[in-house]
């Protein structure tokens, strides 16, 4: 069977890759503007205004022109609107995974220094 190929940012890649769906935000991609905590936004966000628009106490447009996470949610109601407005995203550019993963950051960092 032949793999069909297209031509993405001067690399080939198997068609099958490039529609491959992606499940959650990449927090490697976290855009640097988010504020700190388990929500963020990353970098393959399209500006669509949906996250805005379902929960503008926690998003908003930064200077590049994306959407970020500007406060955290803490309470059940905001959690849940945030997680309405990472569900909704249809470029699933919203994770929040951000918490988990810095921890595991800080303890490899702990653990090379030791």
């Amino acid at each position: 069977m032949y793999e069909t190929y297209e031509f993405l940012s001067k690399t080939l890649l198997p068609y099958r890759e490039l529609n491959e769906r992606k499940v959650m935000a990449e927090l490697s991609s976290r855009l640097e503007t988010n504020a700190e905590g388990a929500y963020y936004v990353d970098s393959s966000c399209v500006d669509c205004d949906l996250c805005r628009n379902t929960a503008p106490d926690f998003f908003r447009r930064d200077e590049s022109g994306s959407s970020i996470v500007y406060r955290q949610p803490v309470r059940p109601e905001e959690i849940e609107l945030a997680e309405e407005a990472r569900e909704g995203c249809p470029t699933e550019s919203i994770g929040k995974d951000g918490v988990v993963q810095r921890a595991q950051r800080e303890s490899r960092m702990l653990e090379t220094e030791s």
